[in-house]
């Protein structure tokens, strides 16, 4: 089987696009992972916040509670 230059040209053009493609791609999924990295931590601040104010919470209506009882 012989290629055209045509046919050569043709997929010479679809590799040059392809690799340009996964040029793009890998600086996406690096760009995504650096953000996923960014997301946890905030989830994890976020969450220690909110164990913080639940625990204050929980000490207010207890105070409150006693206040009511006098």
């Amino acid at each position: 089987m012989t290629l055209t230059k045509q046919d050569i040209n043709s997929r010479l053009l679809e590799l040059r696009n392809i690799r340009k493609l996964y040029d793009v791609a890998k600086v996406r999924v690096v760009t995504l992972e650096a953000e996923n990295r960014e997301l946890k931590a905030r989830v994890k601040a976020l969450e220690t916040e909110n164990r913080t104010l639940r625990g204050e919470v929980t000490d207010i209506k207890y105070q409150l509670a006693e206040m009511k009882a006098m």
